[in-house]
């Protein structure tokens, strides 16, 4: 997790790793104002996140 600078808002990822090809997870916006989550990579295969 990562909070923004200056801004109410946090990013999160989460998901699992089996140790080979397989990546599954989320990186998702949190604006902490309003509780409401936004998906920041929408793409049917995902993306690989090494850091935030």
């Amino acid at each position: 997790m990562a909070f923004h600078p200056a801004l109410p808002l946090l990013v999160a990822d989460t998901g699992s790793y089996d140790g080979g090809y397989f990546f599954e997870g989320e990186l998702r916006l949190l604006d902490l104002e309003t509780g409401m989550p936004t998906p920041l990579i929408e793409h049917e295969l995902g993306r690989q996140v090494q850091r935030i």
